[in-house]
């Protein structure tokens, strides 16, 4: 899941963002990317649960993206 958040500008957003999601999965692979304001998280993490999350660390969840697709369909291909 991708997710939008507001107010990240550091390093200590990073660690502080990647701690309350590791906080629900541990394994989660989680990256977050400052300059587009958007947290990847790839794991056993619900997106309320997330969002949850990061919002108790003072960040703001904007939006919640859902997943890229992961296979052709074949339905856009001649």
């Amino acid at each position: 899941m991708r997710l939008i958040v507001d107010g990240m500008t550091c390093d200590h957003c990073v660690r502080t963002i990647t701690k309350a999601i590791h906080a629900i999965d541990a394994h989660a692979r989680v990256e977050v990317n400052v300059a587009d304001c958007s947290v990847t998280i790839q794991g056993d993490v619900d997106p309320a649960q997330a969002t949850s999350a990061i919002n108790a660390e003072g960040y703001v969840v904007i939006m919640v993206l859902p997943d890229a697709i992961k296979s052709c369909c074949g339905t856009c291909h001649t």
